[in-house]
């Protein structure tokens, strides 16, 4: 719904919050913190369980069931040689996780199954199947995706359990046509579309994940600490690692800490990295921005393919991981991101990005501090991209990495715990759990595999500070999910509550999904075209928007 706006008058004596809602989200009025939905036709939900689950001839060969071919040893062998060669020179080189295969097609009527006809008001549900052979966990990339009002959910089976992602409506969850599922556990993805039309997506992509991330073994040289009785595919780490649930870390740090998979921007292998969702300034919104490392590869132009996961660690009583030895697809996730700052290798190592969504329940938000490490630093990362782990630090001075690394940069010793490829991004956090830097690599003699394990006086950990990201990405910490609008500001516009845009057309077109715009009182004498669903606030008086 675009609604163009001749004139609206917010006149409020009490703080009101006006929702404009687009594309079929549901509109919500708030006031005075309370939140009751608009009277409207009901918005597409996704069904508590998919029509096609329980039909034994719903998904069938030949007909709605198209497979991909087998990936070879040989394939994932190449695969691994690519990015090894990617990176030559890195210190902690992004290790490879998966691989991005072609699809490009055209998925209509004919290729979908009907089952569930249209009888008595309910819409037609068909049902198809998409299957890359031999992957532990599969997601999709829909382009020119527009489809109305119908609605598509994806879904994959994990035992017992049925994971749903969806229903997507429209142009898909940012309008743009083009998105990346989160991943779903399995070599399947199965595709539902409801509507009273003929279904018609097209798949550009697969991501095929064909690591088991959920499984580690020992590394030649090192005593068993987490073996796993899946070995083929399992994550070899070092033996030195300490489970983050068994120690004592700040747990909002600790449960901030993302597990982060992305195509690589030169080529379709996919990597993974750590990184970490910061507290905002703005205490009345919740919004994912992401801290990792720039040497990561996460460019304005592969933000879109970034996969985020949550609470990957084990169960502290247990030892287990949520749902034994399960792939990240099973754990909370956010799929797409908006490259918002950089810095790169020559500057703090440093990446900033607004994940797509909002926070999933259970996983929080760092703090943060321009203050430098304390003997009571620690780091929190997914080694190998595996599940998460601590490495304890103290404060060093180690003169073969200082002469390698300026001020922009932590040295530091550990104490306790190894780092490895795959931890690259995560957050260093000084003894009060608030984030200080973010980990660009190691330095010095004993950088080798097993190194990392040994106290010989050699290798240390180097962190890009955040006193040093701060200043590039004050804007955004200082927005948090509210743009501020006074036409009576002089200086700088950046949206902030200190420099505000002077019109409601600034601020709306830095607006993303579901922002607030918080408008001054006072006359704007615009024409301002609403086409995204947010939250318009008067501040205090009577705000007039129009001509």
């Amino acid at each position: 719904m675009n609604t163009k706006m001749k004139t609206l008058l917010l006149a409020l004596t009490s703080l009101w919050l006006f929702s404009v809602s687009a594309f079929g989200q549901q509109p919500i009025v708030e006031n005075n913190g309370e939140r009751a939905p608009v009277t409207k036709a009901a918005a597409v939900s996704s069904p508590s369980q998919p029509a096609s689950l329980r039909l034994a001839d719903a998904i069938q060969r030949g007909r709605n069931l198209f497979s991909l071919d087998e990936v070879s040893a040989a394939q994932i062998a190449a695969a691994d040689e690519e990015a090894v060669k990617a990176r030559p020179n890195a210190s902690l080189r992004p290790p490879r996780v998966g691989m991005v295969r072609e699809v490009s097609r055209i998925f209509g009527p004919d290729s979908f199954v009907n089952v569930a006809p249209d009888a008595a008001n309910e819409r037609k549900v068909w049902a198809m199947a998409l299957r890359s052979p031999g992957a532990l966990s599969i997601r999709l990339r829909f382009v020119n995706f527009d489809i109305g009002d119908a609605s598509v959910i994806v879904y994959a089976r994990n035992g017992d359990e049925v994971i749903t992602l969806g229903p997507f409506s429209g142009k898909g969850p940012q309008r743009s046509g083009d998105f990346w599922t989160l991943s779903l556990p399995g070599d399947t993805a199965f595709i539902e579309f409801s509507g009273d039309g003929e279904p018609r997506i097209e798949v550009a992509e697969v991501m095929h994940y064909d690591k088991d991330l959920g499984a580690t073994i020992q590394k030649q040289g090192q005593s068993a600490q987490s073996q796993s009785p899946n070995q083929a595919n399992a994550v070899a780490e070092l033996g030195c690692h300490l489970d983050v649930m068994r120690e004592n870390v700040n747990t909002d740090a600790r449960d901030a800490t993302g597990w982060i998979a992305f195509r690589q921007a030169n080529g379709n292998l996919v990597s993974v990295c750590t990184g970490t969702l910061l507290r905002d300034l703005d205490g009345e919104t919740v919004v994912p921005y992401f801290l990792t490392a720039n040497h990561c590869g996460i460019t304005a132009a592969n933000a879109n393919s970034v996969e985020v996961r949550f609470l990957f660690h084990r169960n502290p009583i247990t030892g287990a991981i949520p749902n034994p030895f399960a792939n990240p697809a099973t754990l909370p996730g956010l799929s797409g991101s908006v490259e918002l700052a950089f810095n790169g290798q020559g500057g703090n190592d440093m990446t900033f990005l607004r994940l797509n969504g909002s926070v999933p329940a259970g996983v929080t938000l760092a703090d943060w501090s321009t203050g430098g490490p304390d003997n009571n630093s620690y780091g929190i990362h997914h080694p190998g991209g595996a599940f998460k782990r601590v490495t304890f630090f103290h404060p060093s001075s180690y003169i073969p990495c200082t002469i390698a690394y300026d001020d922009e940069y932590y040295i530091v010793e550990s104490v306790g715990g190894g780092i490895e490829p795959g931890s690259s991004g995560s957050g260093l956090f000084n003894g009060s759990g608030q984030l200080i830097g973010q980990l660009r690599g190691r330095c010095g003699p004993g950088t080798d595999d097993n190194g990392n394990c040994q106290d010989e006086d050699g290798w240390r950990a180097v962190y890009g500070t955040f006193a040093v990201t701060y200043p590039l990405i004050r804007r955004w910490l200082e927005i948090g999910g509210t743009i501020n609008v006074n036409r009576f500001h002089g200086g700088n516009e950046l949206g902030t509550p200190s420099e505000p845009y002077r019109t409601v057309t600034g601020g709306y077109n830095l607006a993303w999904d579901n922002t607030r715009l918080k408008i001054k009182p006072g006359s704007y004498n615009e024409a301002v075209t609403l086409s995204k669903p947010m939250t318009i606030l008067a501040d205090g008086g009577t705000v007039t928007i129009g001509r």
